[in-house]
């Protein structure tokens, strides 16, 4: 299209700056949380294993393994989430740098809301290993010797 200034410079889309600074603003922010959420399940881990050490392993293997897929699992989410939202704030920051769409925003928009549904499904696995950890510090705590006089030998390991 030719107009009485030049050539006409629109595109066939419109290019959306306030959809870019959203998105921009939104991805840190997400990525924040799994990580705040991951490390829950790291300190979680480390007090599992000293415990472990305290009572033992005893009958509470597989409620152990549990625990222990649990938080790979959400690291493995971590690093999802965190390369999900890192593009998204890169293609944020190319748009706005260059004044159009790198991608279509109901892509991006996909991307932001995978990367929520992975970080939601992780906080559902570190409240999960929460409440295994309690359940194995009580297994482990009931099967020490009751009887004993001695506080030594309730840590004593479980035979």
């Amino acid at each position: 299209m030719v107009s009485a200034t030049g050539p006409c410079k629109t595109s066939r889309v419109a290019y959306r700056e306030q959809f870019w600074v959203v998105a921009g603003a939104a991805a840190p922010v997400i990525a924040l949380a799994a990580v705040v959420a991951t490390n829950d399940a790291a300190k979680q881990a480390d007090e599992w294993k000293a415990e472990q050490r305290k009572f033992g392993a005893g009958p509470v293997n597989w409620m152990a393994w549990l625990l222990v897929v649990s938080g790979s699992l959400a690291y493995w989410l971590l690093g999802l989430t965190a390369g999900l939202e890192a593009l998204v704030l890169t293609l944020s920051l190319a748009s706005l740098a260059s004044g159009y769409d790198q991608l279509t925003p109901p892509a991006v928009t996909f991307l932001c809301v995978i990367g929520l549904y992975a970080m939601s499904f992780q906080a559902a696995l570190v409240v999960f290993g929460r409440r295994q950890f309690a359940k194995l510090r009580e297994i482990a705590r009931n099967h020490a010797d009751p009887h004993s006089d001695d506080p030594n030998e309730k840590s004593r390991p479980i035979e």
